[in-house]
């Protein structure tokens, strides 16, 4: 998917391999609070990239077939974490009474 960003940014008129290399660009003054023209030129391509490619769309999708499958891989431990968070909030109001020094 990279590939077709970058390929999108080249036609801009931008060379970067990546959205990563974009941002990574040494000539980004990344203090100032102003952007340069051609920090801005780069942004507003690299969205525009990223629309046309549907980068983000693709990404998101990855990432959630990644996290769903080390929720499944590791379910048991889950399980018992979510256990533990329950039974812990079950405790807090009877906590927050005995604990409550207002006026």
């Amino acid at each position: 998917m990279n590939k077709k960003w970058s390929t999108c940014m080249r036609t801009a008129g931008f060379s970067y391999r990546d959205p990563d290399a974009a941002v990574d660009d040494p000539r980004w003054d990344l203090r100032s609070a102003a952007p340069s023209r051609a920090e801005i030129a780069v942004a507003a391509a690299g969205i525009s990239c990223k629309l046309r490619t549907n980068l983000l769309g693709v990404n998101f999708a990855v990432e959630a077939e990644y996290e769903n499958a080390a929720i499944g891989d590791h379910s048991r431990e889950l399980d018992a974490v979510r256990a533990h968070r329950d039974a812990e909030a079950e405790r807090l109001p009877r906590l927050m009474r005995r604990y409550d020094r207002a006026p």
